[in-house]
């Protein structure tokens, strides 16, 4: 939960990361019901799939709080399931961040949605520079590139990362097989300034820096 001076915005916020944490308690027992299926065990049996899950908080103000999970379960007996979602909010309204609200003078720009294992969901973007971005990212792995390609305009998921002053990018909906060629694409403020993210996302990530930077200084 967000821990901050009490306002409409703050318990909007704690409200959609309760509704998630109820989510994932439901995903849980799913998880256990898939492994009580798979070891054959009657409903009454007591079991505990496997599910870890792996939270940080990469941006604590100014305006935008983000935290980022990284979640593998396994629960029913072929692969493990890993996931990825950042969660980023603005705490002008408490809402999630919409990220085509952050981005000027891209063409071809679209809005996504993604859903991680657990219920939690996360908005992101679509645009041809980013797209383009990752499969020059590519060039060196052939495989990775080939996986891309097969995605047309990719999707991405974004969240600011205030310890490296950089925006990061995260290429979303490729199969399991392939799953590594995700990469986490960190964007310096002039580098996501060029693919059209506004000030008003960039310049909090710029300030957020140069604080937890005095910090370390005191």
């Amino acid at each position: 939960m967000i821990v901050a001076p009490h306002s409409p915005s703050v318990d909007r916020a704690n409200k959609t990361i309760l509704e998630m944490n109820e989510s994932t308690s439901e995903a849980l027992r799913e998880c256990d019901d898939d492994y009580r299926q798979y070891k054959n065990l009657p409903e009454s049996a007591r079991v505990k799939g496997g599910w870890d899950r792996k939270v940080k908080v990469t941006m604590r103000g100014p305006r935008f709080v983000a935290m980022v999970a990284d979640e593998t379960s396994f629960c029913d007996g072929s692969y493990p399931n890993d996931d990825h979602v950042a969660v980023v909010f603005d705490m002008a309204t408490g809402e999630l961040v919409k990220w085509t609200d952050f981005v000027i003078g891209v063409n071809e720009t679209a809005a996504a949605t993604f859903k991680s294992i657990d219920g939690a969901t996360s908005s992101g973007i679509s645009t041809t520079g980013l797209t383009e971005l990752a499969l020059k990212r590519a060039d060196t792995d052939p495989e990775c590139r080939q996986a891309l390609e097969s995605l047309g305009q990719m999707e991405f998921q974004i969240w600011p990362d205030a310890r490296h002053e950089q925006l990061i990018v995260k290429v979303m909906g490729l199969p399991h097989v392939v799953r590594a060629c995700e990469e986490d694409i960190g964007l310096s403020i002039p580098e996501a300034r060029q693919q059209g993210f506004r000030d008003d996302i960039l310049g909090p990530i710029e300030q957020a820096h140069r604080l937890a930077a005095s910090m370390l200084k005191k």
